[in-house]
């Protein structure tokens, strides 16, 4: 699994993959990795496709590493990424979408929201409103809906979609990359959560890009995540822990549901529609926010939870 950051290495290996390519594009999750988007898995083979309406090779006549796909592709959608031919990103997206599948596509989509700074989610609904028609752009249209502009990393892409689809009980709130504030040797100090549940539960995801340099030596990150977690729960919040590994074995799903518990939330928990829709009366006791800022479908509603002692 890879992230947004640096990409030099699959770049490279992209540039030997095409080598000898005189017409093809390049689409799919190689695609997005040349134009700086984090994919759910490190790029090891890429999608081609030719210009205007074409089949694809027979199998027999693929490069290796190689895959062809047929379809459509304007010139509209063609442009230039590290030397290479590649479309563009929102055709890269749908590709990603109906060649590698859905959750692929949700992490990518979610990466380009984040990182790419023109680009917003009306703008990637009206270009995907004007792909031609095929199979799969309208469920690409709802994946965009449905998408978060807050996920960071993959790994927090993965987790939040994770909960969301296992319509856990009690869970009536999900906020992206939540701000707080927290003292450290009477400094006053802001940080961000990942994930904030029913805005008592903070979860934080910790993926390898913590821990792989770009933030200081590892003692230093251990140390100020120590005191991030002790503020958090100074102000209140109980906070959760989980890794690559917690989320795609499910556990995470099991940890959130837990501790719901423990802290007497009950009610269906979230479950959600194609896109997000309005809830006329679903409100935080304590703040009174609209819980729809996290797309909340279906009249969850916060109950009384239990604070920290």
């Amino acid at each position: 699994m890879t992230y947004s950051g640096d990409n030099s290495a699959e770049v490279a290996l992209i540039h030997k993959l095409y080598k000898g390519c005189r017409t093809a594009v390049v689409t799919g999750p190689a695609a997005l990795r040349l134009h700086g988007v984090a994919t759910l898995d490190w790029v090891k083979k890429i999608d081609l496709v030719y210009r205007g309406r074409n089949r694809a090779k027979s199998r027999g006549k693929w490069r290796r590493a190689a895959h062809y796909r047929s379809g459509l592709l304007d010139d509209a959608h063609v442009t230039h990424r590290h030397g290479l031919r590649t479309t563009s990103v929102v055709m890269a997206l749908f590709d990603t979408y109906r060649y590698h599948g859905r959750l692929p596509a949700l992490i990518s989509i979610e990466s380009a929201l984040f990182h790419i700074p023109w680009l917003t989610k009306a703008k990637l609904l009206t270009w995907a409103g004007a792909l031609p028609q095929s199979p799969g752009v309208r469920g690409f249209r709802e994946l965009i809906g449905y998408a978060a502009e807050t996920s960071q990393s993959p790994l927090e892409s993965w987790g939040r979609d994770s909960l969301l689809q296992a319509s856990i009980p009690g869970l009536a709130k999900v906020e992206g990359q939540a701000e707080f504030r927290y003292t450290v040797g009477g400094e006053e100090k802001a940080g961000r959560i990942d994930l904030l549940l029913n805005e008592i539960v903070a979860l934080e995801l910790d993926g390898r890009i913590k821990t792989d340099g770009r933030y200081g030596e590892w003692a230093q990150v251990t140390a100020k995540e120590r005191a991030r977690e002790i503020g958090l729960m100074q102000s209140g919040k109980w906070v959760l822990r989980a890794g690559w590994d917690d989320v795609k074995s499910g556990r995470l799903v099991r940890m959130v549901s837990d501790c719901l518990k423990t802290l007497g939330c009950t009610g269906p928990g979230l479950h959600w529609a194609h896109e997000p829709a309005h809830i006329p009366g679903c409100r935080s006791p304590r703040s009174g926010h609209d819980a729809t800022r996290a797309g909340a479908v279906g009249g969850a509603r916060f109950e009384p939870c239990q604070r920290p002692g």
